[in-house]
């Protein structure tokens, strides 16, 4: 299939690069449409990336040699944003339901967590949110703010009408199919930035070329910016994602992602990519992470089951995928911030990303004038 990337859609570019103005380094989308950003300002940024292929080809098998590519990540940017965020794209718009909610399912008695806890805080927002959220983050949300966390759910669902989302294209994601589309527009250079030097700006990649810069876009997680530049900053908290890739011999809905709302089910939301696949986020109860792999599977399609009302003997082969990094649950401390606002300034390099800023945002909300601001003055 066409949006598969492989290795012949590299465009290497400068094969041995040894100065630019904008280098970006990263190894999923937020490099490449950084780099089609900057480009289409008039920019020719270089990409340094470890392994952009692994990172953007999407899922092919589900446990039995399917060719069929889909996206087992989804992910959904709003439908007003999408021209300028990524442009070209028709896309359908995404559906969102709910799956039988039940508010007794959790304890009512906002008396029980602690303020600062981000139990409190959903507990506020409504029944469904302290459900939802129990289920994604598990019960750390008893224990902890999870203030990257509350920060998101002000922004995206109690600010105001939520946005409407753009579904799947082909099966899949348009996050990932637009990136592996631009990747082919880009000058990419298959290595890694192992060391940095300020006076004059330049990286050391693992291949041993020295390239000088004006600008480093880092998409990558700040803790590998930290550890280059030696500053002591940690691992700041975030939470893992869990998915279950399954077929399926029914009839279900597509481009309809459903939450599951039942605290005892597995299943957190779902949707269909495409017909004869469905993806599946597990949810985080302790009763769920306690299973092995095998009973995993098998409890996510016995609740898939329930939820499109069809039979379990519909679900065919299942696979499991997981990120350890999924979410930034807790900011960065301001004392950390400073340090890497300052190394930042010494070493040229400007963040970019969910894992960069280790910020929970979403597509559209990353600085994408900040990013702009950095294209040549004469093409501004």
């Amino acid at each position: 299939m066409s949006d598969l990337l492989t290795t012949s859609d590299l465009r290497p570019g400068r094969t041995r690069p040894t100065a630019v103005e904008h280098l970006i380094v990263g190894n999923g989308p937020s490099s490449v449409l950084a780099a089609v950003a900057l480009q289409a300002e008039g920019a020719s940024p270089i990409l340094i990336s470890q392994d952009l292929l692994g990172m953007l080809r999407p899922t092919v098998s589900v446990a039995g040699g399917t060719t069929d590519p889909f996206s087992v990540v989804p992910i959904f940017p709003p439908m007003s944003h999408l021209p300028s965020l990524l442009p070209g794209e028709s896309l359908p718009p995404l559906e969102t339901r709910f799956f039988d909610g039940d508010a007794a399912q959790t304890p009512s008695d906002p008396n029980r967590y602690p303020p600062e806890c981000f139990a409190s805080f959903a507990r506020e927002a409504g029944d469904s949110t302290l459900i939802l959220s129990r289920k994604q983050y598990g019960d750390r949300i008893f224990r902890e703010p999870l203030n990257g966390v509350r920060n998101k759910v002000r922004r995206s669902y109690l600010a105001g009408p939520r946005l409407s989302r753009a579904g799947f294209r082909d099966g899949l994601s348009p996050y990932v199919a637009s990136t592996v589309r631009m990747s082919r527009e880009i000058e990419i250079v298959d290595d890694a930035i192992v060391g940095l030097s300020s006076e004059p700006r330049k990286a050391t990649l693992r291949s041993g070329l020295t390239v000088g810069f004006r600008h480093l876009i880092w998409t990558l997680p700040i803790t590998h910016l930290a550890r280059l530049v030696k500053i002591p900053l940690g691992s700041p908290p975030c939470a893992p994602a869990e998915f279950v890739a399954s077929r399926v011999r029914a009839a279900m809905p597509t481009d309809t992602l459903i939450y599951d709302l039942r605290l005892d089910s597995p299943v957190l939301r779902c949707i269909s990519p495409r017909p004869g696949i469905c993806v599946a986020q597990l949810s985080m109860m302790p009763s769920v992470q306690s299973r092995d792999m095998i009973e995993r599977l098998r409890v996510c399609q016995v609740a898939l089951a329930d939820i499109f009302d069809i039979p379990l003997g519909a679900f065919g082969e299942a696979e499991a995928h997981s990120y350890q990094m999924a979410y930034p649950i807790e900011p960065v401390s301001e004392g950390s911030k400073e340090m890497i606002a300052a190394a930042c300034h010494l070493y040229g390099v400007y963040l970019f990303g969910r894992f960069a800023t280790w910020s929970y945002d979403d597509l559209h909300e990353l600085d994408w004038e900040g990013l702009k601001a950095l294209a040549p003055e004469e093409s501004a």
